[in-house]
């Protein structure tokens, strides 16, 4: 039986890989991939105790299937392969989450490559909604079709908000689940490995950080965009259109915006509940970013 399971455990990463391959050669799939199928393959590998190997290989498909190389069409047209990508992040995101979830069950769980596949899925999101990647072709067939469901597809920084929330519960779990010892040579507090690894203290600063950068960004180009847009051919309702734009763009800006900081801060509180030789800052990021608030908008968070 332990050999049939180390055989399983090998051909998972295949399996994965094949179910997000098969609508390249069958454009009508008679068995259409959906989340609920590629997450039942994670779910294989808890039932045969895959190891963690096997899960960090499940979570770098997922992700190098979530990233769109070359031109934004559906096929190269030189070489007739694909340059889509395989899977579209909603599907991506509820993937690594149900990884991550697996992989926390392992008595070795590597919470520093978590940080890095949270990362790299943020990052993806990001660009995606600046418009980097995803860009579709009318007459594109890519596999996102096979994906779809009657249910809109969520966006980006909804993406964004799901993969956070798994982000900062991990990050505390971590710490709460630290155990820690006193170097003798160097008298510094150091943290167990595997299950008992910290989240890394420059990971939660840089989700702070990115997100604050984004609940900014999302305020400023919203006024940017109402300016440049204050103009009508139209001189006849150009006053109301000025005013029902302005009051629909600045209670636009004005929700993004505080949700986007409300979350830095709250990722930035997380990080000042680490020890100083953990990475900790003594809450002087979420004093900076809340000082910066306060101090240009005006905002208490």
């Amino acid at each position: 039986m332990l050999e049939l399971n180390s055989k399983r455990q090998v051909l998972l990463p295949l399996e994965l890989e094949a179910a997000m391959h098969q609508h390249l050669n069958d454009p009508e799939p008679t068995t259409t991939t959906t989340p609920n199928s590629l997450s039942a393959i994670i779910s294989k590998a808890q039932h045969i105790l895959a190891p963690r190997k096997t899960y960090a290989l499940l979570a770098d498909i997922v992700l190098s299937s979530s990233y769109q190389h070359g031109p934004q069409n559906d096929r190269d047209d030189t070489n007739g392969i694909s340059s889509s990508p395989l899977l579209p992040l909603p599907t991506a995101s509820t993937l690594l989450i149900n990884i991550i979830q697996a992989a926390r069950t392992l008595p070795d769980y590597d919470a520093i490559r978590a940080s890095r596949w949270i990362r790299c899925l943020v990052q993806l999101c990001l660009d995606q909604r600046r418009g980097h990647y995803g860009r579709k072709n009318k007459n594109q067939n890519d596999s996102a079709e096979h994906h779809t469901t009657e249910v809109l597809p969520k966006s980006p920084l909804t993406i964004v908000e799901d993969i956070i929330a798994q982000a900062a519960l991990l990050a505390r779990q971590c710490l709460q689940n630290r155990t820690t010892a006193i170097d003798a040579s160097s008298g510094k507090r150091t943290t167990g490995d595997g299950k008992d690894g910290l989240y890394p203290a420059e990971e939660v600063e840089w989700l702070s950080t990115t997100l604050f950068n984004l609940g900014i960004d999302f305020y400023v180009s919203t006024h940017a965009n109402l300016n440049d847009d204050s103009t009508d051919n139209d001189p006849s309702n150009l006053g109301q259109k000025n005013e029902e734009a302005e009051a629909e763009a600045g209670a636009e800006a004005e929700s993004q915006a505080r949700k986007w900081i409300r979350i830095a801060v709250e990722i930035a509180d997380v990080l000042a509940e680490y020890q100083k030789e953990e990475g900790g800052d003594g809450g002087l990021l979420a004093r900076v970013l809340r000082g910066k608030v306060r101090e240009g908008l005006g905002w208490l968070v």
